[in-house]
């Protein structure tokens, strides 16, 4: 099921982008108006409700034993394929993430857990495209191969945002002049 959540843009005019160029370029002093001069701040806001269009996924490979190097061979291997089945599908960006072995408390505190202890050993990846079916049906094999999926959520695309944006700009420039 695909849900996408609205977002509102706003786009502050002379308040937030153009007032901190114009305040570093004129710092006007009230006190030199001369008489009949009037200082005029003028403020203008746009806003637009928007669907998000990327979906972002977080999965991660966890594995748990007492011999710490061959739980990063079983790390290793499996990101390895993973990395190798996201590679294959041009349509989804990814990263990897942390890698992390540490030593897992067990909740007994004898000499043998201290001499033999367990380790956690896993690696996180982020993956993300504008083809929401394409991603899930991609997590859905990686499920299946072992990795879990921690998050899911989706975010405007930084080419969206700017066509946005861009157009916000125009229609606040737009009110501002009428």
């Amino acid at each position: 099921m695909k849900s996408k959540t609205g977002i509102h843009f706003f786009c502050f005019l002379l308040a937030a982008c153009a007032g901190s160029i114009a305040l570093a370029q004129n710092q006007l002093n009230l006190g030199e108006l001369q008489p009949g001069q009037l200082a005029l701040n003028l403020n203008i806001t746009e806003q637009q409700r928007v669907d998000q269009d990327t979906l972002n996924a977080s999965v991660q490979f966890v594995t748990q034993g007492r011999n710490k190097n061959e739980l990063q061979k079983e790390v290793n291997s499996a990101m390895q394929a993973a990395v190798n089945k996201v590679r294959a599908i041009t349509e989804v960006e990814f990263n990897t993430t942390y890698y992390q072995v540490q030593i897992v408390q067990t909740g007994r505190s004898s000499k043998t857990d201290i001499a033999n202890p367990v380790y956690r050993a896993q690696q996180g990846m982020q993956l993300k495209s504008t083809d929401s079916a394409t991603l899930l049906e991609l997590v859905g094999v990686l499920q299946q191969e072992g990795l879990t999926l921690d998050g899911l959520y989706y975010t405007l695309s930084e080419s969206a945002h700017e066509k946005i944006a861009g157009s916000l700009l125009k229609a606040a420039l737009l009110k501002l002049q009428n």
